[in-house]
């Protein structure tokens, strides 16, 4: 013991007792993309075909759950009948420190308002990232929802959601979310099946769709 404390005391000045260096944590690149989108059954009995759009995005919060970072994508919105299948999705991807963690999130609607909804889309693709140094101040502290967290994304890139913008939750089809420290992430490819469905006597519908995230 006495050998090993000396040797500590005098690492660097005498050969052989230099204590190895810990390498610093790195950062982490985190990718998040919906593969597939496969309509098994659909909502409207009366139009046979629903009007759908998907948004999504990762959010890092630091330690006192304060956003740091975030990015965010959307899709449609598209006339979808029973059986069809797309493929065609914009990747989100984030930077993640150490000492935080990401919460990815996804929600799944169908659309009454189209007008309203190709704007709102329109604006998701072209504002992404945060919008100066105001964002790093929202907390996610009341934030409770997958829905919560993609308005907080949207907020962050400087899309204002007035009244006539204001996503509607009577739209929603269905809503997933996955939050992970950073020490939990694990390099390589994960590939996540989401089934967002309702079984109602009168409001039958069910989509099935995957999404990959990448940890570089």
């Amino acid at each position: 013991m006495r050998k090993l404390l000396f040797c500590v005391l005098l690492a660097g000045l005498l050969p052989g007792c230099k204590t190895a260096k810990v390498a610093p944590p790195r950062d982490r690149v985190l990718v998040l993309a919906p593969t597939e989108l496969n309509a098994v059954s659909i909502q409207e009995s009366l139009t046979r075909y629903d009007e759908l759009m998907m948004a999504w995005s990762v959010s890092v919060l630091n330690s006192k759950n304060q956003l740091v970072s975030t990015a965010h994508a959307a899709w449609g919105v598209q006339k979808t009948r029973k059986g069809d299948r797309f493929a065609d999705f914009q990747p989100v991807k984030v930077v993640v420190p150490p000492e935080s963690k990401i919460v990815a999130t996804a929600v799944l609607m169908e659309i009454e308002d189209y007008s309203k909804a190709q704007r709102l889309v329109g604006q998701i693709r072209k504002y992404t990232g945060m919008a100066g140094s105001a964002a790093a101040l929202l907390e996610a502290t009341e934030v409770t929802n997958p829905l919560g967290y993609l308005v907080m994304s949207l907020q962050a890139a400087g899309i204002a959601l007035d009244h006539s913008d204001k996503l509607d939750p009577d739209d929603v089809l269905g809503t997933w979310n996955l939050d992970r420290r950073d020490s939990e992430l694990v390099r390589g490819t994960v590939n996540i099946p989401v089934r967002f469905q309702k079984s109602a006597r009168f409001n039958r519908y069910r989509y099935d769709v995957k999404f990959r995230i990448s940890v570089e």
